[in-house]
């Protein structure tokens, strides 16, 4: 008999890797010699287990407690006793057991077993590596580069090495203690058993800081006019090396070309201030250019543009006319029809300072007004419309209730004016 220790607990069980064979001496059975030892066996492969009785009339052999196993395409039962399978399937794993009997004896023959298991290897990846990832890896130049690669569950345990642009390493963790440009390159793990070969790579990038070599300059231009700001440095290739730019030391959310240059495609008074170029390489600390002023003169506009206006006979309107420069522009109104020399408007209406202020709307308000705005920069104008209009009032309502008869016609009287 075989005897095999077992540990368990609520994780899990596991068998001891090897086993004790017990031989019970006597003359009614068959005495043990060579007992059959647990064999691992590549999926494919060929398993044997030996297994030699003295004075065995007969010997069988048993999988799993069925049998006794004849010999067929896969399986061979040999002279001596052992037994041979061929191309190995994952449904072969598991216990085989050798039966010598005593052809005269009555008593229960001693059964020797052993455990054929399948070689495996799990699957390797980017999960593998840690830290984990694939592809592409930076590390600032003379900094360490660190990466553990952890073997699959596996049977037999699988042994791990890298394949460096330096040469081999034969450990499970790879260490460049101050990464060089000579560290550049592809770095393979290697893992491997007797059921497979797995790889995982990725690259490494030795990455060297970026350089301003000519920062922004001052730029002035009017509102509405494009701008740009330059920033000339020398780094690694994008996208490992962008450039961000700073406005007031916030984010500037325009798109920047690759060599650095910050197109303003129609400026806005808002986009004037300090502009910082700032050049970051993945890895490495951001690189900052002095700063640079962006002036933007505003020019001379409405705002609001005015709009055509409808005015409510005898009620008190006003019509506006607001206008921004670089300089603060005047504001006057005119009246189509009206002398240039003499722009003066009724007693009832007031211009002041761009606001048209009627008192008592009256008929002849009606008409073309422009509006126009100067300063410094020149002059802008915008012509409205102005009509003045009678709101419908009711002067005869309808009697409420009012009384009918079935069969009668019914007069409801309703007089409006406007």
């Amino acid at each position: 008999l075989k005897y095999r220790c077992t540990a368990s607990n609520e994780a899990g069980s596991v068998d001891s890797s090897t086993t004790i064979s017990l031989n019970i001496p006597g003359d009614q059975w068959a005495w043990m010699q060579v007992a059959p030892k647990d064999t691992l066996a590549k999926k494919g492969g060929i398993a044997r287990f030996d297994c030699i009785y003295q004075s065995a009339d007969v010997l069988e052999w048993y999988f799993k407690e069925t049998g006794p196993l004849e010999n067929n395409t896969r399986i061979g039962i040999l002279p001596n006793g052992s037994l041979l399978i061929h191309k190995v399937r994952l449904t072969d794993e598991g216990w085989y057991s050798c039966v010598g009997i005593r052809g005269e004896s009555t008593a229960v023959p001693q059964k020797y077993t052993a455990k054929l298991v399948i070689a495996y290897l799990g699957e390797v990846g980017g999960d593998s590596l840690e830290p984990p990832g694939v592809n592409q890896r930076v590390v600032a130049e003379g900094n360490e580069l660190q990466v553990a690669c952890v073997p699959p569950h596996s049977v037999p345990r699988a042994t791990v090495r890298w394949l460096t642009p330096t040469g081999p390493h034969p450990s499970d963790t790879l260490t460049v203690p101050a990464t060089g440009q000579q560290d550049a390159g592809n770095y393979t793990c290697v893992v491997s058993n007797m059921a497979d070969t797995k790889h995982v790579s990725f690259d490494l990038v030795v990455a060297t800081p970026p350089k301003i070599i000519k920062g922004p300059t001052k730029v002035s231009v009017g509102e509405g006019e494009p701008a740009w700001l330059h920033c000339q440095f020398s780094g690694m290739p994008p996208p490992l090396t962008s450039v961000v730019w700073l406005r007031d030391k916030m984010p500037v959310h325009t798109h920047v070309a690759h060599n650095g240059t910050l197109h303003l495609h129609a400026t806005d008074v808002s986009d004037r201030g300090e502009y910082v170029c700032v050049v970051n390489t993945t890895s490495i600390p951001p690189v900052y250019s002095k700063p640079a002023t962006l002036f933007v003169k505003e020019k001379l506009k409405f705002s609001p543009r005015p709009v055509d206006k409808k005015l409510e006979l005898g009620s008190v309107k006003k019509v506006y006319c607001k206008a921004q420069g670089a300089d603060p522009p005047v504001i006057k109104w005119m009246k189509e029809g009206t002398d240039i020399l003499h722009m003066d408007f009724p007693d009832h209406v007031q211009d002041m300072n761009g606001t048209l202020f009627f008192n008592q709307v009256q008929e002849e308000d009606k008409g073309r007004y422009t509006c126009v705005a100067t300063n410094s920069q020149g002059l802008i104008n915008a012509t409205i419309e102005i009509d003045v209009v009678v709101t419908p009032k009711f002067v005869v309502l309808p009697q409420n209730p009012t009384d009918a008869f079935e069969g009668y016609p019914v007069i409801m009287d309703c007089i409006a004016e406007g």
